[in-house]
């Protein structure tokens, strides 16, 4: 009777997709898979959608979309596709809000820039 060594057993499996879950629930788990894929970084997505903003974000992500299309004399849907259109989002609804600090910098700037 031979061993397969290769083979990993049940407990092995188990416990490489707990560690598995609790990487991909802390947001590292796209991280570890991309080190590990063939020593160098490769981009792949996570199985889990991104977090969207939350309620006080959106609103204050709302606000300052108002406030540059009064300061700038252009209509706040306008504003608000620049900014769906500049992170590949169809719906300000729908940015991560890992993208949220940007999003207020780019608006920032754009008040800045007139």
């Amino acid at each position: 009777m031979s061993v397969d060594s290769a083979k990993p057993t049940p407990v092995a499996v188990g416990l490489q997709r707990v560690a598995d879950t609790y990487l991909d629930i802390m947001g590292l788990g796209r991280i570890v898979s991309e080190i590990h894929t063939q020593g160098r970084l490769v981009n792949k997505t996570t199985r889990y959608p991104a977090v969207v903003l939350n309620a006080n974000e959106l609103t204050s992500l709302r606000a300052l979309i108002a406030y540059v299309a009064h300061q700038s004399g252009a209509t706040g849907f306008s504003v608000a596709r620049q900014v769906t259109e500049l992170f590949g989002v169809t719906d300000i609804t729908r940015l991560p809000s890992e993208h949220f600090d940007a999003a207020l910098r780019y608006l920032v700037d754009c008040i800045e820039g007139e």
